[in-house]
């Protein structure tokens, strides 16, 4: 069984991520090419390593561009292990649009994709510049891959999640 991915990030075509989306011993993934939200969403770049994240605020931002892939429960797995799933950022379905041959926007051209949205957000994060694509240079801000931190830790969560508090690294209860 597959599923379609729609990544808008780091794991876009050329961006430091996409190795996960190339690596031919990780499962099946297959290109299934360009798409765009059907809603919009609030997508940003926020923490000290520049990250880009798609809020879970549908209705608010701009529709975003992004790829689609078609992945194995084995690359998904992987996919789930980079994007922290389900602790920071949360697998949920979409509407995309996928381009057509003849331009049009109908309805045979909408698909339901799953997409890594960061659903319990600090509202203030809503008040950065929001973006209907992502490039690794957008701002002067360049992505900071895991590898290249130093720092492995997840207290950076903080900076973005709700339930994270860096002051004693552990999460908040409600």
């Amino acid at each position: 069984m597959t599923s379609l991915v729609f990544v808008y990030g780091t794991l876009k075509q050329g961006l430091p991520n996409h190795y996960l989306i190339e690596d031919k011993q990780s499962g099946i993934c297959i290109p299934r090419g360009a798409a765009v939200t059907m809603e919009k969403y609030p997508l940003i770049i926020a923490s000290e390593y520049n990250i880009p994240f798609m809020l879970f605020k549908p209705g608010r931002g701009h529709n975003i561009t992004g790829e689609l892939y078609e992945v194995d429960k084995i690359r998904l797995e992987k996919l789930d292990e980079l994007e922290a799933h389900p602790k920071l950022y949360e697998r949920l379905q979409i509407r995309v649009r996928v381009p057509s041959d003849d331009g049009k926007n109908d309805e045979e051209n909408t698909l339901t994709a799953e997409a890594y949205l960061l659903v319990k957000f600090r509202h203030d994060l809503l008040n950065f510049q929001m973006m209907g694509t992502y490039g690794n240079h957008i701002e002067g801000k360049q992505y900071i891959s895991p590898n290249s931190r130093g720092d492995f830790s997840n207290k950076w969560w903080s900076e973005v999640h709700t339930e994270y508090d860096n002051t004693n690294k552990t999460v908040v209860k409600s």
